[in-house]
């Protein structure tokens, strides 16, 4: 088989097979390859590990493929306008709706329905993703469940000449937890950093696009900005957990690397974070149980007080925790691998 992806993340895959181009990469091409952007970064993990498994060929010509992996979170624009006389030919990954955060509800329906309509079967990302989208757009096209996936970090060892780089001293023997991502009300970092101010006991390092003004001046806080995926990596891998409040996220790929490095994960018991972190961390039972996966459900969370009690509970028997289970192997992008792989030949 034969499979046509974007010419960006064919490309930007074949650069990341040659690790020295990839390093070199300048910057204004990694913005176009789309560097950083989790959907583009997944897809081109997944690229390269199903063409390790020789079972299926990738390419980027869509004419001439069998199949053709169409993104959601990361695509070329043709397909806004694109006629198809073979729909069926298309998969469609959905990593989020997008109507959760629009501000035209029945525009960004529309618009997505459009380029629904260009293929016959979805890949989610979770559970909860496709429950939202039933709930959310009243059909269920063809579809299957399967989680993201992340290579074990190779470099478990701080690198200090980038912590220099960043100004940065996190000895490596002392204890902290993390919290990351991009700087919106739902992620809840905002309340994350508050309540670490407020407990004072336990060390705080933040990746995230922090503003100024919303900073807190705590020693115990350690603010580091945005940082390249390894980088990330290597801080998370060194930490306590991670702490991931974000009140209804879909599959977030921070999430799913941690637990591919045995790191446990905090969060909250709404969306697809807990689906995924299931007893590989721990989950703040902070929403009710049968809150329902719709827009609903999530105007409910964004309302909600945060749980600064229940984060310090998690806080306290993370921190006391002495090991965890290896997981890891069920978050591995091979496992990933192979169930995209199974899911185009049985049905296509």
């Amino acid at each position: 088989m034969l499979l046509s992806v974007d010419s960006r993340s064919y490309l930007f895959s074949k650069i990341k097979h040659k690790k020295y181009f990839s390093d070199n990469l300048p910057e204004i091409l990694r913005k176009f390859l789309g560097e950083g952007s989790g959907p583009q970064e997944f897809i081109t993990e997944l690229l390269l590990e199903i063409n390790s498994s020789k079972k299926i060929q990738t390419t980027y010509n869509f004419i001439k493929s069998d199949l053709h992996l169409l993104n959601l979170g990361f695509y070329s624009q043709i397909w806004k306008y694109l006629k198809l006389k073979e729909p069926n030919k298309v998969v469609i990954r959905f990593d989020g709706i997008g109507i959760d955060s629009c501000k035209n509800v029945e525009e960004t329906r529309y618009n997505l329905n459009k380029i629904l309509s260009k293929g016959r079967f979805i890949i989610f990302q979770s559970q909860f993703c496709k429950s939202f989208f039933q709930n959310e757009f009243g059909y269920l096209p063809r579809n299957v469940v399967i989680n993201n996936g992340a290579k074990k970090l190779i470099n478990k060892k701080i690198d200090l000449n980038n912590f220099k780089r960043i100004n940065l001293r996190i000895p490596q023997d002392e204890n902290y937890f993390v919290v990351a991502g991009r700087f919106t009300g739902r992620k809840r970092i905002k309340e994350t950093i508050e309540s670490f101010s407020k407990f004072n006991k336990y060390n705080l390092v933040v990746l995230s696009n922090i503003p100024d003004k919303e900073k807190i001046d705590n020693t115990r806080i350690k603010y580091i900005g945005i940082q390249k995926a390894i980088l990330a990596r290597e801080i998370i891998y060194h930490s306590k957990a991670l702490v991931h409040m974000d009140s209804y996220d879909w599959c977030p790929n921070i999430v799913i690397s941690a637990l591919a490095d045995n790191i446990p994960v905090i969060c909250s018991n709404y969306g697809g974070t807990c689906e995924i972190v299931r007893d590989n961390g721990l989950i703040i039972k902070e929403f009710p149980e049968d809150l329902t996966a719709n827009m609903d459900g999530v105007n409910f969370t964004k309302s909600s007080i945060f749980p600064e009690n229940l984060l310090y509970d998690a806080l306290y028997k993370i921190n006391n925790l002495d090991s965890l289970k290896d997981n890891t192997e069920n978050y591995s992008i091979s496992k990933c691998a192979e169930k995209y792989i199974k899911t185009f030949q049985d049905n296509f």
